[in-house]
Order: C-alpha cells, then structure tokens, then sequence
C-alpha cells in the first residue's frame, strides 16, 4: 500500500501455510533494508549448503537496518499501514519509473464503510546523487473534514539479525534516531536520521510527540514521531519525510555523516532531490544500455505478450543490477550485489561466484575495476 514494511502473507488463507524465504533461514518473507556491506558474524543458521565448511570458522549473513521510508496516517482508531484491510482500497495503481528511479502507489482508502474516504498518493526513492539519502512523499485529500495523526516511522522489525544502539526523538528539530549493529559486530554501526517537512497548514508541528499505538512495533529499534493533522474537504495536504543513513563501515563519523545528509537533503526539498536523481539515471539508463522491442515504425511495442514481457524486463533488469551500485566516482563501490540486491535477505545476502558484477582492487597499479 505504499513505502510500508511488510510481511508476506496467505491471502487466500490466512490460517493455512504462510509463505517463507526459503534456505538458509526458513523463515517468513518480508520488506528488508539494509546498507551495502552490512553482514553480521555468527556460528550457523538454520540451513547450510555444506555443513563440513562450518569447522573453518563462523558464517557471515546480510543484517538489516529500520525500515525507513513510511509515513502512517491514522484517524480515530483506523491507521493506514501494509495491513491496511483490503477491502477498504478501491482504485489502486502502483509503478516504479525507472528513468527516475521513483516508486509511486495511488489508490482510495475508506476505512469505514460509507465514510470519509481519502485519495491517497505515495512516492519514495533513494537518491541516485546522493548515496546517503531517501525521501518520502504523501498527498492526501479526505472529502470531509476530519482531525487524525501523521506518524514518521522507523519501523525496527526490518533489522533482522541487528541488535540495537540507540534510537529516541532528536532536541530543537523534528528528527528521529535509530542506530544499529550487525549481530557480534558491536564497533560496526549504521545510523539512520528521519525528518519531516509536514508545511505549516494541516500540521500542528507543537504536537509532536514519540509515536505509539497499533502501528508501532514494540522493539528497541523502532522509533517513531507523531503530530496532530487537520484536513479540510476536499484540499490536498502535501507531507515529506527526509532521511540521512551512513554506516561506520564506509564513513568514519557515520553519525554526522547521516544527520548532515538529512539536513541538506530537508533543506533541498523534494523537487531539487528529484531532479537531481533523475538526471543522475538518466546518465546510466540510456536508450543504447537496454534492448528494444519496440517496432521502428511506430515506436509502439507489440502487442505480443511475450514481446511486451521482453521489453520490460530488458529495462527493469538493468535497472535493478544499476540500482545496487553506488555511484561512480563515490568510494562507496567496495561491494559486489548478492542475490536478491540490498533490498531482500535472499539466500542470506551472500555473494556467490556467479555474482553479476565484482569489484577487483588492484594494489600495486592503484586501480579498481568493474568486471561484469
């Protein structure tokens, strides 16, 4: 339903089997975020590929962070999160654009039946130019008056195989605090720094409060800040959510790192970020690094099926690989792309010899290379 954290669940059954991730960790799929390189250190897990390798020493697996992207509206006992009930969303759409690297849900949400009903529009992405920061934006229109809450969450159930440093509500400015360590690793640190632009009409910026409720997961790692919102019949309200995120594995001060990101990227503002990132992809997702089906005549894709299935793919599998990289010329390109990306524990993150790219350092020739 928007840039929520999610588990995967039977639809079609909820009392039945739920789904898994599979080997090696058997346990249930869900939205996972993580900071290249993040890898915990610890004796076994509950599947291997060859048992006798464990004699040699400790396993080494993807560790996750906050899920840091969502922004929960709630009225009344009624919240908008991934566990929205499905029958009160009607129009829904969701796209991802690739030349902006920008994800997008819109769709109508009427939590009680025959009641308020609110447009909704979310829009998320991680800054291509800007490799420590993400944003997150939300518009909503309710077609009567109504006084509800908006909550920027850190959602801790996404750092799966973390333990926890430090989180709370920052003094003197509404931003958040969630810091966490790979399991063992207590000296490697990831720092993630949320704030809000919420504007001055529909928000009470004096109501901010720490976040609590259904929506709030009870660990140590989730934090959460929530103010008062009033809207009016028919108006749009606009909300922003900006985040700094750096780990001391990259960056020596990691905290300030991601606070000074955060900062700039608020003081920016959406559209500049946008902008930014946009042409940032539009540098590496040219017409010639992608295959085309479209027919030279018309310019339109075929209506085949299996053609269309082609044209898509040949875009968003180039994107994908791309997204995992960090930008050229960052110092940040330390790190080949594990199974499923840093946006799922697939097969633990781990990086098998069949890797699409790997990263290969040269000493002597002071070179780093980028081999596909």
């Amino acid at each position: 339903m928007g840039p929520f954290f999610e588990v995967d669940t039977n639809t079609s059954d909820p009392s039945g089997s739920q789904p898994i991730g599979g080997w090696p960790f058997y346990r249930s799929r869900f939205s996972f975020a993580t900071i290249s390189g993040f890898y915990d250190v610890q004796q076994n897990t509950s599947g291997t590929n060859y048992p006798w390798l464990n004699q040699y020493g400790w396993e080494s697996f993807i560790s996750g962070i906050p899920h840091p992207t969502a922004l929960i509206f709630a009225f009344g006992d009624k919240f908008l999160d991934a566990k929205v009930d499905n029958t009160t969303i009607s129009n829904f759409k969701t796209k991802v654009t690739f030349k902006k690297g920008l994800g997008e849900w819109s769709y109508t949400w009427t939590p009680v039946a025959n009641g308020n009903q609110y447009q909704i529009v979310y829009q998320t992405f991680y800054s291509r130019q800007r490799p420590n920061v993400a944003a997150t934006k939300v518009t909503i229109t309710a077609s009567a008056d109504v006084n509800g809450t908006i909550t920027d969450l850190l959602d801790g159930r996404s750092a799966a195989l973390s333990e926890p440093v430090a989180s709370g509500l920052d003094d003197g400015n509404n931003t958040i605090h969630s810091s966490v360590h790979p399991l063992n690793l207590p000296n490697k640190v990831a720092h993630i720094i949320s704030g809000v632009d919420l504007g001055r009409d529909a928000a009470d910026i004096s109501s901010r409060r720490r976040a609590e409720g259904a929506y709030v997961p009870a660990n140590d790692t989730t934090i959460g800040q929530t103010f008062n919102i009033s809207l009016t019949a028919g108006q749009s309200a606009t909300f922003y959510k900006y985040l700094g995120i750096a780990s001391n594995d990259a960056f020596e001060n990691a905290e300030k790192v991601a606070r000074d990101a955060q900062a700039s990227a608020q003081q920016a503002g959406w559209d500049a970020l946008l902008n930014e990132t946009s042409a940032a992809w539009s540098e590496i997702m040219t017409a010639d690094s992608v295959d085309d089906f479209t027919d030279p005549e018309t310019g339109e894709v075929p209506e085949d099926q299996n053609t269309l299935s082609l044209h898509v793919a040949s875009v968003a599998n180039t994107y994908y690989l791309l997204q995992q990289l960090m930008p050229d010329g960052s110092g940040l390109d330390d790190n080949s792309i594990s199974v499923g990306g840093l946006g799922s524990d697939a097969y633990a993150g781990l990086i098998f010899w069949d890797a699409d790219y790997w990263y290969v350092t040269s000493t002597n020739l002071e070179t780093r290379m980028l081999i596909k």
